[in-house]
């Protein structure tokens, strides 16, 4: 069971007045989220599903990137507050290979929790965990966005 994080790209800004759970992607998001998608794809990666937020920002990622990779998409609430705890559900309700699409500051304390890094996530980076025992995990790679933009070919 390998798991999969990618920080919602970028949306619309908190000072415009759309409440968080409404704020969708901006432009330059969705380019990002295609990007993340395009090298996500170009690194081989093969979700059983992706699994997102029900945040439009979230969903808006999780199905730019689902274009890209040809993987089915499921909405969990789940992903709203992650902890580690909540994996065994996830993994129970949508199957091992996994690729979360969801939100800070959730993605970098779950990233603490199982693997020790301290990480800044960035909007539309990608990381892979992948299992040693229980709720441990070794963090096999961390993608930043401009570093998928290059492997996506779009930088």
């Amino acid at each position: 069971m390998a798991i999969i994080l990618v920080r919602h790209a970028e949306a619309e800004d908190r000072a415009l007045g759309t409440p968080d759970p409404e704020r969708t992607l901006v432009a330059a998001g969705r380019r990002a989220a295609k990007a993340t998608g395009k090298a996500l794809a170009a690194l081989k990666v093969d979700p059983g599903v992706i699994v997102t937020s029900p945040y439009p920002r979230a969903h808006e990622t999780a199905e730019i990137i689902a274009h890209e990779l040809g993987a089915p998409l499921a909405d969990d609430s789940a992903l709203l507050g992650l902890e580690p705890g909540d994996l065994a559900g996830l993994t129970e309700r949508h199957g091992d290979d996994l690729l979360l699409v969801g939100h800070e500051p959730d993605f970098s304390a779950l990233v603490l929790a199982i693997t020790g890094a301290r990480i800044s996530f960035p909007k539309a980076a990608a990381l892979k965990i992948d299992p040693i025992a229980g709720l441990r995990g070794e963090l096999r790679w961390f993608l930043r966005p401009r570093a998928l933009a290059l492997i996506a070919g779009s930088a």
